[in-house]
């Protein structure tokens, strides 16, 4: 029943590798600024399902703002080089002194007494100590900059949550399964401090005894290497907690990654009796008495201290008794010690007496019987299949193929379309430091092995940058260094299925006089139907394709055929050849539009052209080139900037526009002045409609089809064509104005009539 719930081996490995490596690319790319550091069930892999029917989890983010401060422990001594990093170190300095009274919490003490100012934001000291409310103020904007001015139509609110700062997003077209509207994501900002020590309340952990060798030498050691954050909350037992910063440990991530699948079906199902029941005992005001957190705890403390039961499949149940059991004598001791800081007590004074019976009480229940848990609403979908003795086999396979087309869609949409993030580190000319960057993050994501997911898409992406970028290099240089590295990738692009692709790589076909091979590339390009969904429209469009991806499984009743359809996506996922199969899909059945949905090659994207690529683009791409302006947008560049939202120097068109200016170019010089023609007049019937890109209004359809026209002598129509675009877009900045002059002098009478 877990597996039809997304929680397979297989799934979760998927999901976690799925949702964790865009970040990974991240890092390459933006390697000098402090990345968020996600958490929770969703880094995890723990995301739940199509047909799970319980409390959906959200996702964590760990704002770090390591430059900004320099935090040291107080009452250890440190060595030479460290006290000169912290001499050196720009940010602002604070001590962290241990609170005795609450083990696990510190107060961060300013020795210059001094207020701290980060632009707009202020934090004044109380008492010479840092407080953590204030700090929070710095999670918000850091949490707008994601968010500001994004061409997606989506509204965020924010709400103070303890530590954290509550982001909900919200769109106009999505409904959850219950059928209402909602948000449609929730996320929890937590701002943190970088705490580069090991705590010596936690050097006990470093030299316990753990008897059954759970968790070896090599695996503390990375842990205790990671080091620690300082988290903006203070223990609710103190009178004072405003001043109390907590103990956060970056290694504990690292100490999940340990369990096996039977321990993670434990913490699972416990999470799961705890979300659908004994929240439900919990007070209003204290639904975080008993966590997520606390059952993470309670499951490594249950690994180290046991040693005689086997953590096994065919002893599953009796696991899930032992982790139960222990939550009860926790329970009654009101004590759940946190498992690096067994002196940090998890439950508060909140935990009271009556409490802890009531949730004794309703945990016994479980352990006297454990298919209550099938009783809870997160399996109300898997209970009616088994009641009507429904395959569940089926499900699980299911679960995985509707998780695959999301993720694959999910990708495909924002790197492809919605993100400047892959394009961030262009300058405006292109040298040979922008191109080492660029093989950097493709030599890293080739070396990121199994744990790549989708690792083609982020490839080929890569790939096509390389190559534009090499051939403008060389057409501005002479140099021939880099036409090696053009002739490897353009082959590469151009055998890719993603439009958007092969048409920046057609561009250089064009430059390089291989006018049959553009024609081609861009002839086979039109027979299809090269329709971008608007950005604003992306997310009802993914959510639709995956219910009809849901649907098509749900009217599949052969196991083998899901089967083959779940082996050979996972294939691709992983970048893996498709193990040889008996079954052959056919060309007209369910299965087969389910495959036909992800298909890349169904789903076309504005192409994009940089100011750096401007040698390797036909002199029309180049005046709109020269039109971006010197000055863009930077994200909250004054307190918490965030490079992947910067504006970038360049520009994006649509596909079905760039083909016909390629037919129109290469026809034009191979001298074929009749297909050229015929082009032509399949421009000028184009509506604005069919090409407009986000926030375009026009323009580049307009101003091509005055180059276009001008070329093929038509003035009179170039004309009419400035005028549309100079309507709309009035500045200097409109490469209209770069034809004005010309097309006035030849079509002065003309003009003085419209």
């Amino acid at each position: 029943m877990l597996e039809v719930l997304e929680f397979s081996a297989e799934q979760i490995r998927f999901n976690k590798y799925s949702y964790n490596f865009p970040y990974y690319v991240h890092r390459l790319l933006l390697p000098d600024i402090d990345h968020p550091i996600y958490v929770g069930s969703i880094a995890e892999g723990l995301l739940p399902g199509t047909f799970y029917r319980g409390e959906q989890p959200d996702t964590d983010a760990i704002l770090t703002f390591f430059e900004e401060f320099n935090v040291v422990q107080s009452g250890i001594k440190l060595s030479t080089l460290e006290i000169k990093a912290i001499k050196e170190h720009p940010g602002y300095r604070l001590l962290a002194i241990n609170d005795t009274d609450f083990p696990g919490y510190v107060l961060l003490y300013a020795p210059h007494k001094q207020p701290f100012n980060m632009k707009n934001v202020h934090i004044e000291l109380n008492d010479d100590f840092f407080p953590n409310n204030a700090f929070r103020k710095l999670a918000v904007r850091r949490s707008k900059a994601d968010d500001e001015d994004l061409d997606h139509d989506v509204s965020n609110e924010y709400d103070l949550n303890g530590p954290s700062v509550t982001e909900k997003y919200f769109n106009q077209f999505y409904k959850n399964k219950s059928g209402m509207k909602g948000p449609s994501l929730i996320r929890d900002n937590v701002p943190c401090l970088a705490y580069l020590h090991w705590p010596t309340l936690a050097d006990e952990w470093k030299l316990r005894f753990k008897s059954n060798g759970w968790l070896n030498e090599e695996i503390v050691r990375k842990v205790v290497s990671k080091q620690c954050l300082l988290a903006p909350v203070g223990h609710r037992d103190c009178d004072e907690n405003e001043m109390q910063w907590r103990i956060s440990f970056r290694g504990e991530g690292l100490i999940f990654e340990q369990l096996n699948i039977i321990q993670l079906y434990c913490f699972i199902v416990l999470k799961i009796i705890l979300k659908d029941d004994l929240k439900e005992w919990l007070p209003d005001s204290n639904k975080t008495i008993l966590s997520s957190y606390c059952i993470k705890h309670l499951i490594f403390w249950c690994i180290e201290t046991t040693e005689n039961i086997s953590w096994s499949q065919e002893n599953f149940v009796a696991c899930v008794h032992l982790c139960l059991s222990r939550l009860q004598t926790y329970l009654k001791d009101r004590n759940l010690p946190h498992y690096i800081i067994p002196a940090r007590n998890l439950f508060t004074s909140k935990m009271t007496p009556g409490l802890t019976i009531t949730l004794q009480d309703a945990i016994q229940k479980y352990i006297q019987d454990i298919t209550n848990v099938i009783n809870l609403r997160t399996f109300d979908f898997v209970r009616g299949l088994y009641q009507q003795n429904i395959q569940l086999e089926m499900y699980r396979e299911a679960s995985i193929i509707v998780c695959y087309c999301t993720q694959k869609l999910d990708k495909l949409f924002f790197h492809y379309s919605q993100t400047n993030l892959f394009w961030v580190k262009y300058n405006r000319v292109v040298t040979e430091e922008i191109i080492e960057t660029y093989e950097h993050v493709l030599n890293g994501i080739s070396a990121a092995n199994d744990k790549a997911v989708f690792r083609d898409l982020f490839s080929l992406l890569t790939k096509s940058i390389l190559c534009v970028l090499s051939y403008s290099y060389y057409r501005k240089n002479h140099d021939d260094k880099y036409l090696k590295n053009v002739a490897i990738y353009l082959n590469t692009t151009l055998c890719s299925n993603i439009s958007s692709l092969q048409l920046r790589s057609a561009t250089i076909l064009f430059m390089e006089e291989r006018f049959d091979e553009c024609i081609t590339v861009c002839g086979n390009l039109l027979k299809k139907r090269l329709n971008v969904i608007p950005m604003k429209k992306t997310f009802y469009y993914i959510v639709q394709k995956v219910r009809d991806v849901t649907k098509l499984c749900m009217a599949i009743n052969q196991l083998e055929q899901l089967n083959h359809i779940r082996r050979k996506m996972l294939a691709d996922a992983y970048s893996l050849e498709s193990k040889p199969s008996t079954y052959i899909l056919s060309e007209n059945s369910k299965g087969a539009d389910i495959m036909k949905i992800v298909d890349s090659s169904r789903h076309h994207f504005y192409v994009r052209y940089m100011t750096a690529e401007m040698w390797a683009v036909p002199d029309v791409i180049q005046f709109e080139l020269l039109s971006v302006p010197t000055k863009l947008k930077k994200h909250l560049s004054d307190g918490c900037p965030c490079p992947k939202y910067d504006q970038v120097p360049g520009i994006q068109m649509h596909p079905l526009l760039i083909c016909y200016l390629l037919l129109f170019l290469s026809f034009d010089r191979r001298e074929d002045f009749s297909m050229r023609n015929s082009i032509l007049r399949k421009l000028n019937f184009l509506k604005r409609d069919d090409v407009l890109v986000d926030n375009d209004n026009g323009v580049f359809l307009y101003n091509i089809l005055a180059y276009c026209n001008g070329k093929s002598d038509h003035k009179e129509k170039a004309a009419k064509y400035v005028v549309q675009s100079l309507k709309i877009f009035p500045s200097r900045q409109n490469a209209a104005f770069g034809y004005l002059k010309n097309i006035i002098q030849q079509s002065l009478k003309f003009i003085s009539n419209i």
